[in-house]
């Protein structure tokens, strides 16, 4: 038995983290020990059951090369609560607006958040297209 206690960590220690892809339109399965491994999946099934067989893969390399295990890390969880601080001017005009909008300064919040996430996404993911159909037009155009 090695006397390195890494050597042994079983795949099931590692936790993953799993979530939509609109750009690969799939389920993604990373785990945050391995930063470089993910695995797609048309469900969520499919995504965490290719990740394990990749988890797999990557512990048998990593104990054939001798080399130590990341320590286990578990998959992030969340509440769904977080506590915010800001100026006393943005949190009254704020409160002001969530009030003209008759909904709690909560949602109101997590309405903007939303939005300018999904506007951050949105720029994201077109930004790639356009990456990617730039190199499919450099591909195509013949050499001299």
């Amino acid at each position: 038995m090695s006397s390195n206690p890494d050597a042994r960590t079983p795949k099931h220690a590692y936790g993953l983290a799993l979530h939509w892809s609109n750009l690969d339109e799939k389920f993604v399965a990373e785990c945050p020990a391995f930063p470089e491994m993910s695995a797609l999946g048309k469900t969520r099934e499919e995504a965490l059951a290719n990740a394990e067989a990749v988890l797999a893969l990557l512990i048998e390399d990593y104990e054939a090369d001798g080399d130590p295990l990341p320590p286990p890390t578990p998959a992030p969880s969340y509440s769904g609560q977080t506590r915010l601080r800001m100026p006393v001017d943005l949190h009254a005009l704020l409160a002001k607006q969530a009030a003209a909008q008759g909904v709690s300064l909560n949602t109101y919040i997590v309405s903007l958040l939303s939005a300018g996430y999904a506007i951050e996404r949105t720029a994201e993911e077109a930004i790639s297209v356009v990456r990617e159909v730039a190199r499919q037009e450099y591909k195509a155009v013949p050499s001299r």
